[in-house]
């Protein structure tokens, strides 16, 4: 699968929103999504940047 770096970084946003998680460890509500695995360490790298 090829991955996106522009779905990527929106991901990250949505992480950082709190609409999005990277992994189910850190849900806090029932309403958060899971970021896709594929995505997960680039999405971490935006994160950290």
């Amino acid at each position: 699968m090829i991955i996106y770096k522009f779905r990527a970084r929106a991901y990250a946003i949505l992480v950082k929103g709190g609409r999005y998680i990277l992994t189910e460890a850190d849900r806090t509500s029932e309403d958060q999504k899971v970021v896709p695995a594929e995505y997960t360490e680039l999405v971490a790298e935006y994160l950290l940047v």
